[in-house]
């Protein structure tokens, strides 16, 4: 006795097309938001990916760019004078975010520094 294998039902059968488009949206967007990343103002520093880098007094970084004003394992308290508390807040607010900064403008952090409070005016690139 042998069994037949029944036919797909229609709806469960993706058209190719659908596969391409799915598959060229795969590989577009990645490119733009590294497009976004590359074209957008950066302070040469990010999060440092060691336990507890973001606490109540501000967050630890890292810096990936020679050029950058900050250093390897500062802690950022304040960004034009506004704690990293009310940034963290404002992260899901689109009214706080700030879209506005462009390259080659100067933003003044205010950071710890070897156990010191320090204004570090950052060149944005």
């Amino acid at each position: 006795m042998s069994k037949s294998i029944p036919p797909s039902p229609r709806g469960l059968i993706v058209p190719l097309w659908l596969m391409l488009v799915i598959g060229a949206l795969c590989l577009v967007l990645p490119g733009l938001v590294w497009f976004y990343q590359l074209s957008s103002p950066s302070d040469g520093a990010r999060l440092t990916k060691q336990p507890g880098a973001s606490n109540p007094i501000g967050i630890t970084v890292d810096v990936f760019s020679v050029e950058s004003a900050l250093r390897g394992g500062d802690v950022v308290v304040a960004v034009q004078g506004v704690p990293m508390a009310a940034w963290v807040e404002g992260l899901w607010r689109r009214d706080s975010w700030q879209s506005t900064w462009e390259r080659g403008e100067t933003i003044p952090y205010t950071v710890i520094r070897q156990g010191n409070q320090v204004e570090v005016p950052v060149l944005l690139g």
